[in-house]
């Protein structure tokens, strides 16, 4: 059974920038750096390599931040 994902528009200048400007819990930030993450686009195409336990934190994040 494939696992639905939250699908959701990020803006272009969004994507290409680091990683680091995600306000996420410290976990999150280390799994993505120690994971080879760099940027927001990284985090988009390899949505499905990150454990729910950080990618819903992220979720959070790109969709109430971004937009609000």
């Amino acid at each position: 059974m494939s696992e639905k994902l939250i699908i959701h528009k990020v803006p272009d200048k969004v994507q290409k920038q680091s990683i680091e400007i995600l306000k996420v819990r410290k976990e999150t930030l280390k799994y993505l750096r120690n994971n080879g993450f760099q940027t927001i686009l990284d985090v988009i195409e390899r949505q499905n390599e990150i454990p729910s336990q950080y990618r819903g934190n992220i979720y959070a994040y790109l969709i109430l931040e971004i937009e609000g």
